[in-house]
């Protein structure tokens, strides 16, 4: 042994550990039977990253543990996304983003898509303006309540609803 510490599995999400995190999520992408564009795990895992940062503050997630993070959060996207045709395009509606899954992850398999955001809390609606900015070109966050096709502001049609949970 070499007297380096191995790497735990809470250091997941630590920048030096990107290319780890990365690499779990193409894997798990490919057990949904997806194939990434090149820069798509890169940017999943910033946004893993930027869920976990604000997470104390937010309460974006009750999941702590990085690798059922990982399942829940992007593997369940991603079967979510599995389901759509490979060459989908349009505009993708996620009602209730949050945390921004699973609407940025399916938009990240199926890279036709344009992610359109649906958060009703004013902070969570910030935080995934600053996630779409940085990361997601092309996307959109529609802050406010979504309980009729009006409350969209004439966004659409979609070619996609997801959602997390729906009570």
């Amino acid at each position: 042994m070499s007297g380096e510490r191995p790497e735990r599995e809470h250091d997941l999400f630590s920048p030096a550990s990107s290319p780890r995190l990365i690499q779990a999520i193409g894997e798990r992408a490919m057990q949904a039977g997806l194939a990434l564009p090149e820069a798509a795990p890169a940017l999943l895992a910033l946004h893993a990253r930027r869920v976990r940062e604000r997470n104390d503050e937010l309460h974006l997630t009750s999941i702590r543990d990085p690798r059922e993070f990982v399942e829940r959060h992007l593997g369940e996207s991603f079967e979510g996304a599995s389901m759509l045709e490979p060459g989908v395009e349009g505009a993708l509606l996620d009602l209730g983003s949050g945390n921004g899954y699973p609407g940025l992850a399916v938009a990240a398999a199926r890279p036709g898509l344009r992610p359109m955001l649906a958060e009703a809390a004013r902070a969570k609606a910030a935080f995934l303006r600053g996630v779409v900015e940085e990361a997601f070109p092309g996307g959109a966050v529609l802050e406010g309540q979504v309980q009729r096709p009006a409350d969209l502001g004439g966004s659409g049609p979609f070619s996609a609803i997801v959602t997390r949970a729906l009570g």
